[in-house]
């Protein structure tokens, strides 16, 4: 006797979904029957869910179209021209804090870029230090363990400069400011 064929899983899955698939498969072939009946041009009526629209409704819809396309060109249009009109000085400040707007007033301008070069002197000369220091140490054949505490301790230095320098400009200017008062 010879043993029956094994089922593929196309045929495994097609038993035991039962009788509802293959309805199923019934209903769908009676309707691409019914389809084919329909001749070239002719839709089937589920297929039509909206009407065909009127030559005027297209032309309506087309104006409409023209209208909102020159409404977004004229207002791109509108903000290229905002763009290069130049921005009133209080509209440009609006985003600091009271203390930044003072700084960019006409009156205060010496004093923010007094503060513009101490910040830059504050945070590069330290940094440099170190890295000079660094190289020169490592060049004269310090120990590597230690030549970063000796570089260290130079940036540490230069920013005890930069603090006297900020000193000894204030005390320059309080000078300047008292004799011409006299």
């Amino acid at each position: 006797m010879s043993e029956p064929e094994p089922k593929t899983a196309k045929e495994e899955a097609e038993e035991a979904s039962g009788p509802a698939t293959k309805a199923e498969e019934k209903a769908e072939s009676a309707r691409d029957a019914e389809g084919a009946d329909a001749g070239p041009g002719e839709a089937e009526p589920s297929d039509i869910t909206e009407k065909e629209p009127t030559p005027e409704e297209k032309e309506a819809a087309a104006e409409k179209a023209a209208v909102a396309w020159e409404t977004d060109f004229d207002i791109v249009q509108r903000v290229m021209q905002e763009q290069s009109k130049p921005v009133p000085f209080k509209e440009r400040l609006a985003g600091f804090s009271r203390f930044q707007r003072q700084l960019f007033l006409p009156e205060h301008r010496e004093v923010a870029k007094k503060f513009f070069w101490a910040t830059t002197a504050m945070l590069l000369l330290p940094v440099t230090s170190f890295y000079i220091a660094e190289d020169v140490l490592t060049s004269y054949g310090v120990d590597k363990r230690s030549v970063g505490t000796y570089a260290a301790i130079a940036a540490g230095v230069m920013v005890q400069v930069v603090s006297f320098g900020y000193v000894y400009v204030a005390i320059l200017e309080e000078r300047a400011m008292k004799q011409k008062k006299e």
